[in-house]
């Protein structure tokens, strides 16, 4: 259903083919590649001298880790649920109806041609 390459090339490209698209307006794909930025640290610690390391983010910013934790958190989950408002990432009834009506007419036709 998708681009398979695109989707296995990494959360950058995934977001630029995405704005590429306008599936995600120019702002977004820069706030999902701030927070993939900022989700580095967590799935993969580096040194302290790191200026994107969180514990070194808390000194700098004078600021305590759970404090930066809940901020990262909050801005990450504020994001998707934004985008998940809208087509074609929302879901609404009369968006289920259109999509089965679409469904249905692709398999019934006997001229399918690929995209």
């Amino acid at each position: 259903m998708g681009n398979d390459k695109v989707a296995e090339s990494g959360f950058r490209n995934l977001c630029t083919e995405a704005e590429r698209e306008r599936f995600i307006t120019v702002e977004e794909r820069e706030l999902f590649e701030r927070l993939r930025v900022k989700r580095n640290p967590y799935i993969h610690p580096r040194g302290m001298d790191r200026k994107d390391r969180i514990e070194r983010r808390a000194m700098v910013e004078v600021i305590e880790l759970d404090t930066i934790l809940a901020d990262d958190a909050r801005l990450a989950i504020g994001s998707i649920f934004r985008l998940l408002e809208r087509y074609p990432f929302a879901f609404y009834e009369d968006d289920e109806k259109r999509l089965e009506a679409t469904h249905k007419t692709v398999h019934n036709s006997s001229d399918v041609s690929p995209r």
